[in-house]
């Protein structure tokens, strides 16, 4: 994982590095289907949305993780 700066935002944009993408890659090949495809379905609902929407899905499901939040949506 490698942060970025994300320009106009004081906050910083993540994302996985070369490797991390190979590794991801070799992980999904010897993954029963399932384990993969339960992956991947995850990992295109999170990549999306913005970063509010997660956060809002994980606040409103359970609204004590938001109670010392520096994030409002």
């Amino acid at each position: 994982m490698q942060a970025l700066d994300a320009p106009g935002y004081s906050w910083k944009k993540y994302a996985l590095t070369v490797a991390g993408v190979a590794r991801a890659r070799e992980i999904l090949a010897v993954a029963p289907g399932e384990v993969a495809h339960r992956a991947v379905e995850t990992k295109n609902l999170i990549t999306g949305k913005s970063f509010s929407g997660p956060l809002g899905d994980v606040y409103s499901r359970y609204p004590a993780f938001a109670t010392n939040s520096l994030f409002r949506s």
